[in-house]
């Protein structure tokens, strides 16, 4: 029947959409290795690759950039607000890193994005691996939906789209930073703008929402490139609407 048709469509794109991932990071899921073991490990003092490390960490394969600001100040300050959300307590400063620092009041913490509360479901760097493959699958599903909802494209490309926008090379590299958050949001924020001429109301609820993500994603800088793209994405679509 074409219901049954249509739900096995959806349930072999699920299926594909939750299988890319799994099978790239099949150590993480099926060996136990953390992503902390699968970082380049760069010096930004030197400038250079620290080759010694792989040997001396173990490190299993090249998978982040730039640890200098992961490993020596995201993940700490995402231990420090897990902790201390454990102990009941807002984390308004902390005086363990440098001379103290606001961590509450500082936008690139992301305390408030709903995505780094999943660092509350597990221990120390597993609960940091669930926040980075929430954001990995966060980001297959908006690209998804805004292609297949908003651009009407078949299944096949609005998979075919999804795997390619999450796994760009800019964006993977960044899986374990906050910037990583943009890319997951930004397409709910392009589907509510394309909503605009269809239903005010769905696109006002899809606006506010993802802008309130995009504001509270921990790191504001992609913020003026998206919406540069935005306004481009208004423009053309300004034009492509039959008058």
């Amino acid at each position: 029947t074409p219901v049954r048709k249509k739900s096995a469509t959806w349930s072999i794109s699920l299926g594909i959409l939750i299988a890319v991932p799994v099978i790239f990071h099949h150590d993480f899921f099926f060996q136990q290795k953390s992503f902390e073991n699968r970082a380049i490990w760069y010096s930004s003092v030197s400038g250079g690759l620290l080759i010694d490390a792989f040997e001396k960490h173990g490190v299993v394969s090249y998978f982040f950039s730039d640890p200098a600001t992961s490993f020596i100040y995201n993940e700490p300050v995402a231990l420090l607000i897990r902790q201390s959300l454990l102990d009941g307590k807002l984390p308004f400063w902390s005086n363990k890193i440098g001379f103290g620092q606001p961590l509450v009041e500082n936008v690139q913490t992301g305390i408030f994005f709903p995505l780094h509360w999943l660092a509350l479901l597990a221990p120390g760097s597993l609960g940091l691996d669930l926040v980075f493959m929430g954001r990995l699958f966060a980001c297959f599903a908006s690209f998804f939906f805004f292609l297949r909802f908003a651009w009407k494209m078949s299944l096949p490309a609005s998979i075919a789209g999804a795997v390619i926008y999450a796994y760009t090379g800019h964006g993977l590299t960044r899986l374990n930073m906050n910037s990583y958050n943009v890319y997951a949001v930004f397409p709910l924020y392009l589907m509510g703008i394309h909503e605009s001429s269809h239903s005010r109301a769905r696109a006002v609820t899809l606006l506010a929402i993802s802008l309130a993500l995009l504001i509270f994603a921990g790191f504001p800088q992609p913020l003026i490139g998206a919406g540069y793209f935005s306004l481009i994405y208004v423009i053309a679509q300004y034009f492509a609407i039959d008058r």
